[in-house]
């Protein structure tokens, strides 16, 4: 959770001084730098890469990282969100890209990567029918299913199999440090502390692993400042079959998983770098997911890891009150310098591996943490808590491998052994049937005219017996149904239809107010007016107040020329 209100030094239109500028993009690629490189360092180790290949990897994902974040901070019609954002590969990508090498190679990655990227576009575009699946049950399960498929990848990193090596103490030791950093970081209330932490954490790992000799910094030594990479573009793999087909709906999935992300993300940087969350911009998380879909391509084209946001970068945001754009211009020109210094990447690849394996599982944990922040931010009731409890589960199971392997083609293998995967198609599944399974509801269209308050009131008084309401829950419904419509009515014509839709739920009764007409936002005062003279504006702002206090959960939105209101009344406890 972030706090409601922020006051920025510099928001983001404002130029901070060159200093500040150049400073902060360098702090934002230090903090960025471990999870953007990681992704390759465990692909190489796992599929066994040769250096070249290694390198090239390095030099695409750097370079399509800088470009996408480039392009996701300057907002141009529908592309790009205008915030302050740094894009990197997506940690959900990570095991079906790993399959993908294991079954035809680098090609086969870059072509389902490059496949896979239109699916973030068609949710953007589908926002407005699709925007109520995207619930924090739904993303939270979504984000505590990586560290399940990870885990498992990045253990061998760190701990050995053979027991009688004499390099089985020194690897645990490192590891442990590397873990131990991090932990002890979140675990402080130094905000800054907990930023710094990976950093901090190769740097304990790597003394005890240089107590140990376990480095070899032979290759960064004599590796160029500067050069350009390697000719190893790795090309497309052109002949595709039907035994793919399981491989692409992992990156489907994951693809999917990953717009989910970029919502939150979205969601998120407009309320810090705003100051403030009074309304929902899907305009901005459109232009997000718009540049992610470019991004992923730029992506497969050249052979390298899908793209996502990374959210490491909010903190920074709250702590130094800069939400400038020009930062983020820093940052990407930063990050375009060290795509062309081999001396930069062969630092990462000499760290020991049982270093990155300790920090990586403790990086996981975190993510878990957050996932679950993110699954109960609404509370946990029997629908959220099956939709995370199943979609948990189900990936545990998957990581297992021992959900019945005989009854599968070895070609479903991408997906059944994928924690991701299937932990996402459960909790997906599930959220489909809560969202839409039949169950009592009622809509209701009139035109706003004169009469319109008449006719809705009596509408609203009709439901009683058919839904089960109270008279308190009818008077609510009545009097916050009023508030809106009073509030648009001066953006609204005679003949201009608004749709109510009432569903009553377990604890509270779901309310949709929508129309087309352009409206401005719902804007809800935070005191009650003190003005002794009660004009127009006084008395609306006492009524968006008391709105506030009768409907809980207010959400403005505007999608594809749609204005949707969204609450929830509570239920009276006796009631049935």
């Amino acid at each position: 959770m972030y706090d409601k209100k922020i006051r920025l030094k510099y928001g983001i239109q404002e130029q901070p001084p060159l200093l500040i500028t150049i400073g902060l993009g360098l702090q934002y690629v230090m903090l960025s730098v471990s999870g953007l490189l990681f992704p390759v360092i465990l692909l190489s180790k796992t599929c066994s890469l040769n250096l070249r290949q290694t390198e090239y990897l390095f030099f695409a994902t750097i370079i399509v990282s800088a470009v996408s974040t480039l392009l996701q901070i300057r907002r141009f019609r529908n592309l790009g969100s205008g915030y302050l954002m740094i894009l990197g590969p997506s940690g959900t990508f990570i095991g079906s890209s790993i399959s993908a090498v294991q079954l035809g190679g680098l090609p086969l990655m870059a072509t389902m990567t490059l496949l896979s990227a239109p699916f973030e576009w068609l949710m953007a575009r589908s926002l407005r029918h699709i925007r109520k699946l995207l619930t924090p049950a739904l993303a939270g399960t979504v984000i505590m299913t990586i560290p399940i498929l990870i885990i498992p990848l990045v253990m061998p990193m760190w701990a050995e199999s053979d027991p009688l090596s004499p390099t089985m103490m020194p690897n645990f030791l490192a590891g442990l440090a590397a873990f131990a950093v991090v932990l002890i970081a979140n675990m402080q209330s130094r905000a800054m502390l907990k930023l710094w932490a990976p950093a901090i954490s190769i740097a304990g790992g790597l003394i005890i692993s240089t107590f140990y000799g376990l480095p070899n910094w032979q290759n960064m030594q004599s590796a160029a400042w500067f050069s350009l990479p390697p000719n190893a573009w790795p090309g497309l793999e052109l002949n595709l079959g039907w035994q793919h087909v399981p491989l692409f709906i992992t990156f489907i999935l994951a693809t999917i998983s990953s717009g989910i992300e970029t919502f939150g993300d979205t969601i998120a940087l407009q309320k810090v770098s705003e100051g403030k969350l009074e309304h929902i911009d899907y305009k901005r998380i459109q232009g997000g997911l718009n540049i992610d879909t470019l991004g992923s391509a730029m992506a497969g084209t050249m052979g390298t890891f899908a793209n996502t946001t990374y959210s490491d970068i909010m903190p920074i945001i709250q702590l130094t009150r800069v939400a400038s754009r020009v930062v983020g211009y820093a940052a990407g020109l930063i990050f375009i310098v060290l795509a062309f210094m081999p001396k930069f990447m062969h630092f990462f690849l000499a760290v020991p591996d049982a270093v990155m394996g300790g920090l990586t599982i403790a990086l996981l944990l975190i993510l878990f943490i957050e996932g679950f922040k993110v699954a109960i931010f609404r509370g946990v009731n029997t629908e959220s808590g099956m939709i995370i409890g199943s979609g948990l589960i189900f990936a545990f199971i998957a990581a297992s491998n021992q959900f019945f392997p005989a009854l599968f083609p070895q070609s479903f293998e991408p997906i059944t052994g994928n924690a991701i995967t299937v932990g996402s198609i459960v909790a997906l599944g599930l959220n489909i049937y809560f969202v839409y399974r039949p169950r009592k509801s009622d809509d209701f269209r009139a035109s706003a005219d004169g009469q319109h308050i008449s006719k809705l009131q009596k509408h609203i008084e009709s439901l009683k017996e058919p839904l089960s309401f109270t008279e308190k829950e009818i008077f609510a419904l009545q009097l916050t149904a009023e508030e809106i419509f009073l509030h648009f009515q001066e953006e609204l014509k005679v003949d201009d239809l608004i749709h109510y839709r009432w569903k009553p739920e377990t604890d509270s009764i779901f309310v949709e107010i929508s129309h087309t007409a352009p409206g401005r936002y719902l804007s809800i005062p935070e005191n009650f007016p003190k003005s002794a003279h009660l004009d127009s504006e006084t008395l609306s702002q006492l009524g968006l107040r008391l709105l506030s206090r009768t409907a809980r959960n207010i959400i403005h939105s505007k999608i594809s020329g749609y204005n949707y209101l969204e609450y929830e009344i509570p239920r009276e406890r006796d009631a049935e």
